[in-house]
């Protein structure tokens, strides 16, 4: 959940940046970013629209959707809303004499779950315990890290050079967690 919620931090701190950066000289595509912005997050728009509104407007170009980071963001946002709007887990099993219970499978949990498999983000031999427990781990928290690092780096090196804008070096400047800020 963290993880997902800094990438609408970092979404939302876009349009300080952009206010703060440019001053009122504003580019025409920076201009539109940070109006449409402003009032996508007033509306209480979601992350996901903001990031593909903000992109399209900053870049000229969408998100490829069928390609990481997006597909990656797009199971992260999953995850985070299965466990914010969390149900109850009944696994209704029959007992079968001379058997016992049937074990669970993947079906017992939530549909993303193959997804998660496929990435290996979890120990698929303990089906057994809540789907919560099974992403309680490293691999999973590092899958979750990386996907944050990725979206924000896509979503900057996207973002048009326009002759005499500062926006750009700025928000790489700011946002740019990879960048040795040390030189």
């Amino acid at each position: 959940m963290f993880s997902f919620n800094a990438l609408e931090a970092f979404i939302n701190e876009t349009v300080t940046c952009c206010k703060m950066t440019v001053g009122g000289r504003f580019a025409e595509h920076e201009k539109t970013f940070y109006s449409v912005m402003n009032d996508l997050q007033k509306n209480k728009a979601s992350t996901q629209n903001k990031f593909e509104i903000g992109r399209l407007l900053l870049s000229g170009s969408s998100w490829n959707h069928n390609q990481k980071p997006y597909q990656d963001f797009k199971l992260l946002m999953k995850v985070r809303n299965e466990l914010v709007h969390r149900k109850s887990e009944i696994h209704e099993d029959e007992l079968i004499i001379g058997t016992g219970f049937p074990e669970k499978t993947l079906k017992d949990h939530p549909r993303f779950f193959t997804d998660l498999q496929s990435k290996n983000l979890f120990n698929s031999q303990d089906l057994e315990c809540s789907w919560i427990d099974l992403i309680q781990n490293e691999l999973f928290a590092t899958w979750c890290c990386d996907t944050v690092l990725q979206m924000i780096q896509e979503f900057l090196h996207s973002i048009q050079d326009v002759p005499g804008s500062k926006l750009k070096p700025k928000m790489l400047e700011t946002f740019d967690f990879t960048a040795d800020k040390a030189g």
